[in-house]
């Protein structure tokens, strides 16, 4: 009995909401392709740089290790055998020291990737919340969602594209 009290007060509750939904009035309406935007927005492609050039110096790193690890190990054939164990254990720890680096840098390289998406979504985000209301938008929608739209509604991904990159121009 208590379980059928609780289900019809959520379902007053949903259909109470669903009506206030379906009186609202939305008179204007865009999309944005987000995915656009992002990729060419000047930061996004500055930022893109900046990570690979860290990436590369990495690689560059990386490449210097394996190399010292390779010229080691061809030069194990020539040691004697007390000397060879020796080696072999050097080099074991140097496969280590490698795989541990390794981890790190993409770690690195993980989490500051992730952290400038965040902080570029979250810039795309607030210009469009700035955008729709200085232009008189009811609803902005992700065109990654839409499967069609009309005429009437409004594609705004070239006016955010304009407005990011003249303020991030504007920042530097």
């Amino acid at each position: 009995m208590k379980k059928m009290k609780i289900l019809t007060g959520i379902f007053v509750i949903i259909f109470l909401m669903t009506a206030s939904f379906a009186q609202a009035e939305v008179k204007k309406v865009g999309y944005l392709n987000v995915r656009r935007v992002f990729d060419e927005y000047k930061k996004t492609q500055d930022y893109d740089k900046i990570l690979e050039e860290q990436y590369n110096k990495y690689e560059t790193e990386r490449s210097a290790m394996v190399e010292k690890i390779q010229e080691r190990q061809g030069k194990l054939s020539l040691l004697k055998e007390d000397e060879r164990q020796k080696a072999e254990e050097e080099i074991q720890t140097m496969i280590n020291d490698l795989q541990q680096y390794d981890r790190a840098q993409q770690t690195d390289l993980t989490k500051k990737r992730d952290e400038r998406i965040r902080d570029i979504m979250l810039e795309i985000e607030q210009r469009v919340g700035e955008h729709a209301k200085s232009q008189g938008y009811d609803l902005i929608l992700n065109s990654n969602v839409l499967i069609w739209q009309s005429e009437a509604i409004t594609d705004i991904s070239e006016d955010i594209v304009t407005i990011l990159n003249s303020n991030y121009q504007e920042k530097k």
